[in-house]
């Protein structure tokens, strides 16, 4: 069980707010217990990136042809790199340092753990991060356990 500290929790809670920007909705999905039965499922974390993609789809599908070309793509990962950079760039130099990409992925991994915590007592328990790992286990499946071509997260080619 994970325990969060209270830094991470107000961390958590001013992310989530930020994090319904458009651009940089897609970093981060927004979790939740679609069917209030106190956990959230590997099934109901499926159904929410379903509907991210869809949105992210709406947003950057400028040709309107149902798919995100070659350019779209790269349109739609800018602005997510833009909406990142003006979040965590805490010394204004128009780029994430080293340390700022390990706050930023620090502070994702904050806002998962409370939106896991659906109870909101603090801990991340084993029911409750149940659909998450499974998650993780089947998108690790589906590359190799790598994150991607390269080895490296988000290396591989995704989509259309």
């Amino acid at each position: 069980m994970k325990k969060l500290n209270k830094a991470q929790t107000l961390t958590a809670v001013a992310l989530a707010g930020l994090l319904s920007s458009s651009a940089f909705a897609f970093t981060a999905v927004e979790l939740s217990d679609l069917n209030g039965d106190g956990v959230i499922s590997a099934d109901e974390i499926t159904t929410i990136r379903e509907q991210n993609k869809a949105a992210m789809l709406t947003e950057f599908d400028t040709d309107g042809n149902g798919e995100l070309s070659r350019e779209e793509r790269k349109v739609a990962k800018e602005a997510r790199k833009a909406a990142a950079t003006a979040q965590f760039d805490a010394d204004g130099d128009g780029e994430l340092s080293r340390e700022e990409r390990q706050a930023a992925r620090e502070a994702r991994q904050a806002t998962i753990n409370a939106q896991l915590d659906v109870n909101g007592d603090g801990e991340v328990s084993e029911a409750e991060s149940a659909g998450y790992e499974e998650v993780r286990e089947e998108r690790k499946g589906r590359d190799g356990g790598k994150g991607g071509k390269d080895g490296k997260r988000g290396g591989g080619k995704r989509g259309a």
